[in-house]
């Protein structure tokens, strides 16, 4: 039987759309979403620097989002900056022309979804992040934890 892109990505969709059920963070909309953890962001800060829970909010919301950004803008960054490039040079024929781009893409995140070493790296940045806020009050740091989690903002954010 010969490869057939086409089944593959709706394969993809399909076990990602399953899969994706299991997680709170896609059962609430993106602007939801940010709103909670924008708000969270407002509050949260005023406890402990030393304190290394995490509570519902961040695990459910906050974590998984920047797992995403960080697999889709520092794991996958070629295939991610190969699908803009496609997008942007074929405009409205995109969904036809960057069909391979966009099954590179998947299979990336497909291949690094289940990634402890990636997860654990997020973690413990967001909670060093955090503590060095409640510390500091520094609105720079804040300013960095909002772009792990809002996808625009991440790409421009240094992160050395």
């Amino acid at each position: 039987m010969p490869f057939n892109i086409k089944s593959k990505i709706h394969q993809m969709i399909e076990t990602m759309a399953r899969e994706g059920k299991k997680n709170h963070s896609t059962c609430i909309s993106r602007r939801r979403h940010e709103t909670l953890a924008l708000t969270y962001f407002q509050t949260v800060f005023k406890s402990d620097p030393d304190d290394n829970n995490l509570n519902d909010i961040e695990v459910n919301l906050i974590l998984p989002r920047a797992y995403q950004t960080r697999l889709d803008y520092v794991v996958c960054k070629a295939e991610t900056e190969a699908l803009e490039n496609c997008r942007r040079q074929y405009g409205v024929f995109m969904s036809f022309m960057c069909v391979e781009d966009l099954f590179h893409k998947n299979t990336c995140l497909l291949r690094n979804r289940n990634n402890e070493d990636v997860k654990d790296d997020c973690s413990e940045e967001y909670i060093a992040l955090r503590s060095h806020y409640r510390l500091t009050k520094d609105p720079k740091t804040l300013r960095r934890m909002k772009a792990m989690i809002l996808p625009k903002t991440y790409a421009t954010v240094n992160l050395d």
